[in-house]
């Protein structure tokens, strides 16, 4: 068990948040007809589910009962200027509980790094604990529709790979 994973199982962690629960879900078009979903979780914390479809969902549980492509802060005021739509809301479920560790990172020195959960708690981490999460980064809406077209696509997303945790003597893209 890593530090993360010790800090969390043990309840070292405090709640600073009070803010409600949003529970949104949207329709998100990824061009040739196709369009995906994902839920707000908390603002600015979205996931977006691997259900790519022509047709509209109207059963908001089936849409959440899909696998998760990624979760990730969405820019809040670019998703109102998007072409993405409210399409239905959940209630009932502790979503909160759904939101992943992310990290930050020093572009100067790359073992400083930090772990975000849940709680909006900061604690200092290793590269190694890093590894597989999100960075801290609000994403714009064009940015997630890229990178769930290069999912959908078999290929890496340069978002992904701009965002992702850097080693040791690594070089900044």
């Amino acid at each position: 068990m890593n530090l993360t994973q010790e800090r969390l199982a043990f309840g070292h962690l405090v709640s600073k948040t009070t803010g409600k629960v949003a529970d949104k879900h949207i329709k998100i078009p990824i061009g040739d007809g196709f369009h995906c979903y994902g839920r707000l979780l908390k603002k600015p914390t979205w996931e977006v589910f691997d259900y790519r479809t022509k047709e509209n969902a109207t059963d908001i549980e089936r849409i959440t009962s899909q696998t998760v492509l990624f979760t990730i802060c969405i820019h809040t005021a670019s998703i109102n200027q998007s072409d993405w739509e409210v399409v239905g809301r959940s209630r009932g479920e502790d979503l909160d509980a759904r939101i992943p560790l992310q990290f930050s990172q020093n572009r100067s020195d790359p073992t400083d790094c930090k772990v975000l959960d849940r709680f909006d708690n900061f604690f200092p981490a290793t590269i190694e604990d890093c590894r597989g999460l999100e960075r801290i980064v609000n994403w714009d809406p064009h940015h997630v529709v890229d990178r769930i077209r290069d999912h959908y696509a078999g290929v890496p997303n340069v978002w992904v790979e701009l965002y992702r945790v850097r080693e040791i003597g690594e070089e900044e893209i």
